[in-house]
């Protein structure tokens, strides 16, 4: 009996990871298998433009290119998915 709970609770576990990485999966699978290409070419224009205009432009820093996208991913956005969606 006791070697059945114990299997019981470890199967227990394991479906709950899986079920976690199933959701995962469903989140992800868009942006995984996105083949878009992303233009920022009027981006760019406007922070043109803004330089030549405004002297605060330097404040916003628009630059997407500065943008460290995997601190991102694995500091930011990853840890605030598991922390307010996988509940």
């Amino acid at each position: 009996m006791l070697l059945f709970r114990k299997y019981r609770d470890a199967c227990a576990v394991l479906d709950r990871k899986l079920k976690l990485l199933r959701r995962l999966t469903d989140l992800f699978k868009p942006y995984v298998l996105f083949e878009g290409i992303f233009e920022d070419k009027n981006s760019e224009k406007l922070q043109i433009a803004s330089r030549k205009t405004c002297p605060e432009t330097n404040v916003f820093n628009f630059d997407p290119t500065s943008i460290d996208w995997e601190d991102y991913m694995m500091n930011a956005h990853i840890p605030g998915l598991v922390m307010y969606m996988m509940k």
